[in-house]
């Protein structure tokens, strides 16, 4: 994957550049980081952690059970089982429903 626009990622994942810049500000998305234009530029990473957030956003979750689940991403391995019960508290039968899936739980596996 290359670096894409603020543009580029709207497109490609339906989202509006507004929302994405949301998503920045509330700390859902980490810091992007931006050329010397001041322009944003989404690098692979950054993509996969829009994908995982779109994936999310798709089975129901709430953008604030979002928040406090990327907040425990941040802090490591010691939260799995506390990623999992929040998916599940918010989502129930969540991990059923994406066995059927197969393209979304590679994100989650716990």
């Amino acid at each position: 994957m290359t670096d894409l626009t603020i543009t580029d990622v709207s497109e490609k994942y339906h989202l509006k550049p507004d929302t994405l810049r949301y998503y920045e500000r509330i700390g859902l998305i980490p810091a992007v980081p931006r050329k010397k234009n001041g322009n944003r530029y989404y690098n692979e990473g950054l993509q996969k952690w829009i994908e995982m957030i779109v994936c999310l956003r798709h089975s129901g979750i709430t953008v604030e059970a979002l928040v406090d689940y990327v907040k425990l991403i941040e802090q490591g391995d010691s939260t799995l089982q506390a990623r999992e019960d929040l998916l599940n508290a918010n989502f129930p039968g969540f991990y059923n429903s994406m066995s059927k899936k197969p393209t979304i739980t590679a994100f989650f596996e716990v």
